[in-house]
C-alpha cells in the first residue's frame, strides 16, 4: 500500500470519527429496535457538562448537512477555523449571525481595498473607541456626518483647532479632544468614509462584533485577509447563517473534522 493511499485512508477514518463525535453514538437506526445483544453492543459514553452540545439534534443535523460538507472543502474557511481561539469567538451566536451578512462582507472588502481596514487593525486605540455606544450614535448622525464630510472640517480636526465650532456638538467636541486616534481617523477622508459606512456602523451596534474587533484572534484573521476573503465564500456565509453553527463550532468533533479535511488536501 502506497504512502498516499495510507494518508487518504487515515484522513477518511479521522473524518468519520469526527462526525461521530459530534453526532454521538450509537448511530441512528431509523427507529428499528434490535435484539438485547445489539442494545448491549452500543453503549453511549458518558458526557461531561461541556459536551452537552453533542446530543443537540440541530448540531447533528448541521454536521450531516451539505452546508458542512461544502465548508470542509473551502480551503480559506478551513485555514480560519483551524484557529481554536477564533472558533471560540465564532461560537457566539450574535457574531456568527452578523458575519453572515453579505453587506458586511462587502464593507470589509471595500475597507481592505482602500487600506482603511489595515489602518483600523493597526490602531488598538481606535478599535477600543469603537466599542463606545455614544460614538456609534454620533457616527450615525446625518448632520454631523455632513459636517465631517467637508474638507474644511477635516483640516480643522487634523489641526485640533476649535473643535466645538467645527462639529457644532459640544459633547462630541469634548470626546474628540481626548481621543487623538479617532480625531486623526476622521480627518482622513478614506478612514472617515470607512468608519461611517452604513454597514460597518450597523455591525458595530452589535456588541459582540464591537468586542470582536478588540479580540486578538479576530484581528489576526482580518489582518491576514483570510476572513475578508473567506466571507465571500458561499460555503462560509451559509454555515455562519445556520443557527446551529455556533454550537457545532464549539463541539469536540468540529476540530477533528477540520484536521481530517486538512489531511485529505
Amino acid at each position: 500500500m502506497t504512502r498516499k493511499m495510507m494518508i487518504g485512508l487515515a484522513a477518511a477514518a479521522a473524518l468519520v470519527m469526527a462526525v461521530l463525535m459530534v453526532t454521538g453514538f450509537p448511530p441512528d437506526l431509523g427507529g428499528v429496535q434490535g435484539t438485547v445483544g445489539q442494545a448491549k453492543r452500543y453503549t453511549a459514553p458518558q458526557m461531561a457538562a461541556g459536551d452537552a452540545a453533542i446530543g443537540d439534534p440541530a448540531v447533528q443535523q448541521f454536521v450531516q448537512s451539505e452546508t458542512f460538507a461544502a465548508l470542509l472543502k473551502d480551503r480559506e474557511a478551513m485555514k480560519l477555523l483551524a484557529d481554536p481561539q477564533l472558533r471560540v469567538l465564532l461560537s457566539e451566536p450574535g457574531l456568527a449571525a452578523e458575519l453572515s451578512r453579505r453587506d458586511l462582507a462587502e464593507a470589509l472588502s471595500s475597507m481592505e481595498a482602500s487600506g482603511a481596514l489595515r489602518q483600523l487593525l493597526d490602531n488598538a486605540e481606535l478599535r477600543a473607541d469603537l466599542r463606545d455606544a455614544s460614538l456609534r450614535n454620533w457616527l450615525s448622525d446625518a448632520d454631523l456626518l455632513n459636517r465631517l464630510g467637508t474638507a474644511e472640517v477635516r483640516a480643522g480636526l487634523a489641526a485640533n483647532a476649535n473643535l466645538a465650532a467645527l462639529v457644532a456638538n459640544a459633547d462630541f467636541a469634548a470626546y474628540l479632544s481626548s481621543h487623538s486616534a479617532l480625531r486623526s481617523a476622521l480627518a482622513d477622508e478614506t478612514m472617515l468614509r470607512a468608519l461611517t459606512s452604513t454597514d460597518l456602523v450597523h455591525a458595530l451596534r452589535v456588541p459582540v462584533f464591537a468586542t470582536a474587533l478588540n479580540n486578538a484572534a479576530f484581528v489576526h484573521a482580518l489582518r491576514n485577509a483570510n476572513l475578508a476573503q473567506a466571507l465571500h465564500s458561499g460555503a462560509l456565509l451559509q454555515a455562519l447563517a445556520d443557527p446551529a453553527f455556533a454550537s457545532a463550532v464549539a463541539s469536540p468533533g468540529f476540530a477533528q473534522a477540520i484536521a481530517a479535511a486538512d489531511l485529505r488536501q
